[in-house]
Formats: structure tokens, sequence, C-alpha cells
């Protein structure tokens, strides 16, 4: 979870000064928590369950609201444009935290100085799928089967978590894989149940 820099300065020093003033003066009105991925994924199922805790603790409403697109970065930008006074806090993934910079060629604010961190919520893995009409039942015969029809097997992508463990999987297996981006996993598992894609990399929530 992440806050605007400045507002977590203030918030560490008034706590020095007096907790209780503190309690009075924060929060006093609803604050909203922006998932940048779809309602359903991993990131909004963890983040939904820690601000209902969030909002027994502190006592006030908080309101998620999902803003998926361009893996995770519309959400990101939202929560960086937005005022620093603590009443919008992002629930950040490795993507919006980190991978975004070295993956896009600008973003809308500084990855770097944009916000500042909360606290750690978990982590989950990746699972590798295909769809029924891949006859690989391992990834050993998957990797084969990319082998031998280099350039015919394409992938879905809904962040850059799904992205860069893909195309790693895809250097380190020495394959050539396509990569097809989604605005969203749940999206993305419904074309690879369809068929539309070979293959998606994705969290136990989507799938």
């Amino acid at each position: 979870m992440l806050i605007s820099r400045r507002r977590l300065a203030v918030l560490a020093t008034t706590a020095l000064v007096s907790t209780g003033a503190l309690a009075q003066a924060y929060p006093n009105k609803p604050i909203k928590a922006i998932v940048p991925f779809a309602a359903g994924s991993a990131t909004d199922q963890i983040g939904r369950a820690f601000v209902n805790e969030m909002s027994k603790t502190l006592g006030q409403t908080i309101v998620v609201e999902n803003k998926p697109g361009v893996n995770g970065m519309l959400g990101a930008a939202d929560v960086a444009k937005a005022a620093p006074d603590g009443y919008t806090i992002l629930i950040g993934t490795n993507s919006t935290n980190a991978a975004l910079k070295s993956l896009m060629k600008q973003l809308p604010y500084n990855q770097d100085t944009a916000f500042a961190p909360l606290g750690y919520m978990g982590s989950v893995p990746l699972i590798v799928a295909v769809n029924n009409d891949v006859p690989a039942k391992t990834l050993r015969e998957f990797v084969d089967q990319a082998k031998a029809k280099p350039g015919t097997i394409n992938f879905a992508s809904a962040s850059t978590s799904q992205l860069v463990s893909s195309e790693m999987l895809a250097s380190m297996a020495g394959i050539q894989m396509t990569n097809i981006p989604y605005k969203s996993g749940p999206a993305a598992m419904t074309d690879l149940i369809a068929g539309q894609v070979n293959m998606f990399t994705a969290d136990f929530a989507v799938m």
C-alpha cells in the first residue's frame, strides 16, 4: 500500500508529537483505495481484505475503486496526481512500485518519488496454464512444442508480473512466444479458456 510521501512525513511527525491529536485529525472523512487492476484479481482480493480490516481499525469508511489498464499505470497515476492528504491510497504491486519504469518509455509520474510505502501485504505465486487445444501436459512438453514450431506460440499478459515471468520462461527455455496484452487478468483467462491464446501465467485468483 502506498501513500503520498509528503503526507507520510507529516503523519510520522504528528505521531511523535501527539498520538491523540493524530487520531482526531486523521481520518475524519472516507478514504479512497485505488486498486490498479481489475475486480477479481489477486491484487483486488488481497487489497479488499486488507482494507476491510484497516477500516475497522481506523473507524472510517474506505472505498475501493478499481482502475485497471496499462499494467497498473492508470490507477497509480491517479494516486500520484491526488492531493497528498492521506485520503487516496494505492494498493500497489511490483508492477506499479518498481517494474513499470523499466518497461515504459515514459511514466506520467516519478515512480521513485511519487509514493511512500505504508506496509507490505504479501505475495502470491504465478501459475503457468495452457488452453485445452495445446497438447502439452507438462512444462517440458510445452517447451518442446514451442521449440518444434518456433514463432507459433502466443501468451496473454495483463500485468508486468505476467509479462516478465512469461518472457523469462521464454528466455531461459530458448523459445519464441508472442505477447498478447490484455486490460485485465479475467479477460485474458476467458480468452485462454476459449482457445484464443495458447498460454497464460497468472495468479490463483484469476485461475
